[in-house]
Formats: C-alpha cells, structure tokens, sequence
C-alpha cells in the first residue's frame, strides 16, 4: 500500500475572529459581523496566513505536492485554500465536502459568552 500524507489546515483569521475577539475586549453580548457565519470572509492577516500556507506547498518536494484539496462550504475556508494553491502555484481539484463545515452554533450564533448567559440564563 502506498504511504498517503493527510495535510490539515484551518482557515485564516476571519473577520469574523476579529469581530468575536473585539465583542470580548468590549463586554459585548453579540459579534458584529454584517453576513451570515458561512459567507464570512478572511481578514487581511488571515490572507497573509493563507498565502504562507502557499509559500510552505511551494517548498515541499514535488512528491510531498498535494494531489487533491478538501474544503468546507465556508468562504473563509475555500479562500484559504485558493490562496494557498494559487501562491504554490497548484492547479487541484478543489472538493467542497458539507462534513467540514464549521460548528452550526443555532440560537447562540452571534453572542458571546455573556451574550449567551444573558440570553439563556438557565
């Protein structure tokens, strides 16, 4: 059997981590981001954060080069990974497998964790 080598590599900070972590610097109740948690795109740093993902493929030997991308529906995720293969220089099939995704948060999506309590103090 041959050796197979599994990659895994979150997202870049998205701006919904820059939203969450200022909500929490500011005792906020609910993150404020203005589109849904799926189409939530990559910060600037989280850009940055991809394409050295890219600059890393780009050193492996061309025997470690990545056959094939998996990637979550979310944009933060799909830009991540396009990032990286166009900075590599990887033309890859891209899979997009709904397994991925992030965590689906229900009625808590958006708060805090004193947006939480406060909402549901039980």
């Amino acid at each position: 059997m041959d050796q197979v080598t599994l990659v895994l590599v979150r997202h870049g900070e998205s701006e919904g981590n820059v939203a969450a972590e200022a909500a929490l610097r500011d005792d906020l109740e609910r993150i404020d981001v203005p589109v849904r948690d799926p189409d939530i795109e990559l910060s600037e740093l989280g850009r940055r954060q991809a394409a050295a993902v890219g600059t890393w493929l780009a050193k492996q030997p061309a025997d470690d080069q990545p056959d094939v991308t998996w990637t979550s529906p979310y944009r933060r995720a799909r830009q991540t990974g396009q990032i990286a293969l166009d900075k590599a220089s990887l033309e890859l099939p891209v899979l997009v497998d709904e397994r991925l995704r992030d965590r689906d948060m229900g009625v808590t999506d958006m708060l805090t964790g004193r947006g939480i309590r406060d909402a549901y103090p039980e």
